[in-house]
C-alpha cells in the first residue's frame, strides 16, 4: 500500500510538472511570436526605407543629369552670345565705315556741284 501511495503521488507530481511545462512552453512560444512580429515589422520598415532610398537615388541621378544638361546649354549659349557679340561688332564697324564712305561721297559731290 505504501508503494501505491508513492506511485499516485508521483503521478500527481508528473501531471503537475506536465501542466507547468505546458504553461511555460506556451509563455515561451508567445514571447517568441512577439519577437518574430517585432522582427517582421523591423524588416518591413527596413524594406520601405530601402525603397525610399532607391527612389531618392534615382531622383538625384535625374536631377544631376538635368543640371548637367542645363549647364551644357548655358555654355553653348555663352559661346553663341560671344560669337554674336563679335559679329555685331564687325557689323557695327562696317555700318560706320559705310556711313563714313557715303558721307564722304556726298560731301565730295556737294563740293563738286558747288565748285564748278
Amino acid at each position: 500500500m505504501s508503494t501505491d501511495n508513492s506511485r499516485s503521488a508521483t503521478q500527481k507530481d508528473l501531471d503537475d510538472l506536465h501542466r507547468r511545462f505546458d504553461e511555460h512552453y506556451a509563455e515561451r512560444m508567445d514571447r517568441i511570436e512577439k519577437k518574430l512580429d517585432e522582427l517582421t515589422n523591423a524588416v518591413v520598415s527596413i524594406a520601405r526605407a530601402e525603397e525610399k532610398i532607391v527612389v531618392l537615388i534615382e531622383d538625384t541621378a535625374e536631377i544631376k543629369a538635368a543640371i548637367n544638361s542645363h549647364t551644357n546649354r548655358l555654355h553653348e549659349l555663352e559661346l553663341d552670345v560671344s560669337r554674336n557679340k563679335a559679329n555685331l561688332k564687325s557689323l557695327f564697324n562696317f555700318f560706320w565705315t559705310a556711313v563714313g564712305a557715303i558721307t564722304t561721297v556726298l560731301v565730295a559731290m556737294a563740293m563738286n556741284s558747288i565748285l564748278p
